[in-house]
């Protein structure tokens, strides 16, 4: 069936079914049909070359797991969600993909680049890769100093604070849902590349490699948050009393909301128009 978005018809002689994934909840079942995509077909490869076939893939009689995420439509075609090693899970019932989220909050002006991710149940927290160029203006213009060490910035607790209100300014822009908002970020001078094993030679982030080599930073987000919590205990509320879509920590009114967002929005305008003129300056 021709859609929007549409992405072609299965190859003849070709059959998809999609398989529980019951850690994240999918269930190819009656209702929201969503789960692993598996094919089926004589245009189906048999392994790859040069390497035995590889049983975690491949299931019996021939189905094979392609490891992406899918879901009937009620007219019949298939939606492929993502790849089921970006599903992250914030919330029980809640699935989220992580590789979308790295491209969107990508808008920030701090990021170079970006690993969004969260432990089973938590809220999403963030390892930031800075642009170090952005963050000497930033500091220039408010009188952090640096020595020119971005190290050094991303050590302050002021620039942190900065990039995360950047990042709710840019969740803001985008309408997130409040589970989709990132609630704290670690900051790395060093970029995310082939050498140190976190980039694929395509350029992608290896977000199982993320995971291990950023586990404790994370660990050390998740302490911060939680003393917050502690410290303040109206901000969480157990989740059979949360609404739909409510922030999982909520330090102000709604008024008061509303107005920091706005303020967030302003401030990343602000700096996306001074950096860029700055850019065109250097290059006059």
């Amino acid at each position: 069936r021709m859609a929007e978005e549409f992405a072609g018809f299965p190859t003849p002689f070709t059959e998809i079914m999609l398989v529980d994934m019951p850690n994240v909840g999918f269930s190819s079942g009656e209702g929201c049909t969503r789960g692993e995509i598996f094919v089926r077909g004589d245009g189906v490869a048999e392994g790859y070359h040069s390497s035995p076939q590889c049983p975690t893939l491949y299931k019996h009689d021939g189905w094979y797991g392609t490891g992406e995420v899918g879901q009937w439509n009620c007219d019949g075609s298939l939606m492929v969600l993502g790849h089921k090693a970006d599903v992250l899970t914030p919330s029980p019932g809640l699935c989220l993909f992580g590789r979308f989220l790295d491209y969107v909050y990508l808008e920030s002006v701090f990021v170079q680049q970006i690993f969004v991710s969260c432990f089973h149940h938590k809220p999403l927290v963030a390892v930031v890769a800075v642009d170090s160029e952005v963050l000497f203006w930033w500091a220039k213009d408010n009188g952090v100093e640096h020595d020119f060490d971005a190290a050094k910035l991303c050590a302050n607790p002021l620039v942190n604070r900065a990039v995360l209100d950047d990042l709710k300014a840019v969740a803001s822009h985008a309408e997130l849902r409040a589970a989709e908002c990132v609630q704290a970020v670690h900051l790395e001078a060093s970029s995310f590349n082939c050498h140190n094993g976190l980039l694929t030679p395509g350029q992608r982030l290896r977000r199982d490699r993320l995971q291990e080599r950023f586990a404790n930073e994370m660990r050390a987000l998740y302490g911060g948050l939680d003393a917050r919590r502690m410290s303040s205990p109206c901000l969480s509320l157990p989740q059979s009393l949360r609404a739909p879509h409510t922030p999982l920590f909520s330090l102000h009114d709604d008024k008061d909301e509303e107005e920091e967002e706005r303020q967030h929005h302003l401030s990343h305008e602000k700096w996306m128009e001074r950096f860029e003129n700055a850019s065109l300056r250097s290059t006059l």
